[in-house]
């Protein structure tokens, strides 16, 4: 809607212009004919030195050039014949011909590019290539390549990251909590499977990465059956013996993959 009353206006002064160069000329032709008849009647032989018609209306078409709205639409054109469509590219600073204003552009369509999104001081508009003109780069506008993106922040990256901070060559103890842990000493082969597989699934649930399970040393039965059940669980990605700090033996540490 700004771009369509911004559209209008210009439209509207070069009307207004018009107008007032041509209401010149008719002044300028009444007064030529005010002038002829004075003359007649006082100089009959002076009549031929009052400007004809034709020359009247070439003064006043070189009044309508001097008036007109975009004095330097030659110099624009100029500047559009030189404009390189394969050139252009995110960042740079253009001025819309249609429009009188200059921005940067923040999109190209088309290879080579035939329309090209403007942002411009007050509203954002997509044009054709060929009604930008090129103007003199601004010294603090800074060159995006086409198609490059800000950085996002990857926080699933993040957090694998830190989950496999603890896992490796280096791997750095976890810190056991209520909610990151599960105890199954005493459990039988069964009971173990069944308490393991629901401890991971509800730690997927509250997105926890890396948790730790209690089975003790004994004899080693109930470590097995632990470390056999998580294989089995896809939700799992590596699990690991606990490091001294976190139990040795007698505790698995798991690396969920949710």
């Amino acid at each position: 809607s700004r771009e369509r009353r911004m559209l209008e206006g210009v439209r509207s002064r070069k009307a207004k212009a018009h107008a007032a160069a041509t209401e010149q000329l008719r002044a300028l032709e009444r007064e030529l004919k005010d002038k002829r008849r004075a003359l007649r009647r006082s100089a009959p032989e002076r009549v031929d030195e009052l400007p004809t018609r034709d020359q009247l209306a070439g003064q006043a078409r070189a009044t309508l050039a001097e008036q007109r709205v975009e004095p330097q639409q030659p110099e624009d054109e100029r500047e559009r014949e030189r404009l390189d469509p394969r050139k252009l590219a995110v960042g740079d600073q253009v001025r819309v011909v249609s429009m009188g204003q200059e921005g940067e552009i923040v999109a190209l369509s088309g290879n080579p590019p035939k329309r090209a999104t403007v942002q411009l001081p007050m509203l954002r508009t997509t044009v054709k290539v060929k009604e930008l003109a090129a103007i003199a780069a601004r010294p603090t506008a800074r060159r995006v390549k086409a198609g490059k993106a800000a950085p996002v922040f990857d926080f699933r990256a993040s957090v694998a990251a830190q989950a496999g901070d603890h896992f490796g060559d280096g791997a750095k103890p976890l810190s056991e909590g209520f909610d990151n842990s599960c105890d199954v000493r005493g459990a039988r082969y069964d009971e173990a499977h069944t308490r393991v597989a629901s401890f991971v699934a509800e730690a997927i649930g509250r997105d926890q990465d890396v948790v730790l399970i209690r089975h003790g040393h004994g004899g080693g039965a109930l470590r097995r059956a632990v470390r056999e059940c998580l294989d089995r669980l896809p939700e799992v990605k590596r699990h690991r013996p606990g490091l001294p700090q976190e139990g040795g033996e007698a505790v698995t540490v798991v690396w969920l993959a949710g």
